[in-house]
């Protein structure tokens, strides 16, 4: 009984420096796996943007052809200040 006692605990400490062993492997892989969850949000919200861009163009297009008068749905003006007051700000100047 004292044997069979002594094995198994032999065996509980090897199994409990194992599993520490594996404690940085598991927070990278948690880590990496967290990491490719918000790459696939942002896909995603890019498609739907992008989505969401193509039904409007082939809306305006459709009008468009038809001589419907399509008012602008996007303010291209102020999309362009305002990337280019980003990029200003991120050189610096």
């Amino acid at each position: 009984m004292a044997a069979a006692e002594k094995h198994l605990m032999e065996q509980l400490i090897n199994i409990d420096v194992m599993l520490h062993q594996l404690d940085e492997i598991k927070a990278e892989y948690i880590a990496k796996k967290d990491e490719i969850v918000r790459w696939r949000t942002q896909v995603d919200e890019k498609i739907r943007i992008a989505r969401t861009a193509m039904v409007v163009w082939a809306q305006s297009h459709r009008n468009l052809g038809a001589g419907i008068p399509v008012p602008p749905l996007i303010d291209v003006g102020g999309m362009a200040s305002g990337l280019a007051g980003n990029a200003l700000k991120t050189v610096g100047l």
